[in-house]
């Protein structure tokens, strides 16, 4: 089955992909945070009948190495926290990774849906299937009041947690970032740069997600990050009609795709800000020949534990250059 960022996702030329999930917690049981190792273990096998129902297979979390273990946040399977933990869990994923459960990080169950290009509803309705299926096998905790109950006070409510990836170079060139970085937060959304600083970021990959979850449905937060979504969307589309008329756009897009077709050694910085400017070569046509979907999957693959995923070993940081920058040629 073809991995989920290669499907034809809704506008594509500016949103990346879509990512949801949902915290939830087994009724009766302690928060992982109180859980023993034995504990976690009988939880780990309490939810795997019901999990692999839903053809979600397995994936041994202790069995695997440090790098490989990050090489699963890379990929964007995991959060950074459950990445980092070293007591027992487990992840499940379907086979085009568009469906995860993580088992026994901050919650008893992280479910997740990943997405190509703007695809809040779709992805919405696939989680909301999962979680309507493991509650009725696994009865979570919710209070009529506070919602679905959480080890975290701030996830009380929907315990939802919604984004889109926007790539924003023209916006980020135009500064208007920083003055849609102010709306955003006032509107109960956030927008972050993914990697490095806001407004500085070689990559220009920024992060729209919802904060709040108390007080309000999933459906309407849905529909709020959606909206404002598109709007953005606009907004960069226009203003990558103004970046088109300068002479050095075309230099260096065409720059950076020489270099990622020809480099053979990239490190990860250099590599992520090309990555950016033939992303834009690919969605304004100027690089007809290249989709978004291949730049786009490029992306998941260039993090340095994922490389030596990739490779299988451990490499240090020239090697991991090296086989970086072979990567890049035989994919671009």
């Amino acid at each position: 089955m073809e991995h989920w960022i290669y499907a034809n996702g809704a506008d594509r030329d500016v949103v990346v992909s879509t990512r949801i999930s949902f915290a939830r917690n087994i009724a009766g049981l302690p928060f992982p945070a109180s859980m023993t190792d034995d504990q976690r273990a009988l939880l780990i096998e309490t939810v795997a009948p019901s999990i692999e129902a839903e053809n979600l297979a397995r994936c041994r979390w202790d069995d695997l190495s440090l790098w490989e273990r990050q090489a699963m946040v890379e990929r964007r399977l995991v959060n950074p926290i459950f990445g980092a933990g070293q007591t027992k869990r487990a992840v499940y994923a379907s086979d085009d990774e568009c469906l995860v459960v993580a088992v026994g990080g901050q919650d008893h169950l992280k479910l997740q849906a990943l997405a190509s290009g703007l695809a809040l509803e779709e992805a919405y309705a696939r989680l909301d299937a999962l979680d309507t299926a493991l509650d009725a096998a696994l009865h979570f905790a919710f209070d009529s009041r506070l919602g679905y109950l959480t080890q975290s006070p701030s996830d009380l409510g929907t315990a939802m947690h919604a984004s889109v990836y926007l790539h924003l170079p023209a916006l980020q060139q135009s500064r208007f970032i920083y003055e849609l970085g102010n709306t955003v937060s006032k509107l109960g959304l956030s927008l972050t740069s993914v990697y490095g600083e806001a407004g500085k970021s070689g990559c220009s990959l920024y992060q729209l997600s919802n904060r709040v979850t108390l007080g309000i449905t999933e459906q309407a937060a849905i529909s709020n990050l959606a909206s404002f979504a598109r709007q953005i969307v606009r907004q960069e589309r226009l203003a990558r009609e103004e970046l088109r008329t300068q002479p050095t756009l075309e230099d260096r897009v065409w720059r950076s795709y020489g270099l990622m077709k020809n480099a053979r050694l990239l490190p990860l910085d250099e590599c992520r800000t090309l990555w950016s400017n033939v992303r834009v070569g690919a969605a304004i046509e100027m690089l007809p020949d290249l989709s978004l979907a291949t730049v786009d999957a490029l992306l998941l693959a260039v993090g340095g534990a994922t490389v030596m995923s990739i490779v299988g070993k451990k490499l240090d940081q020239t090697e991991l250059d090296k086989e970086r920058a072979t990567i890049v040629r035989e994919r671009v």
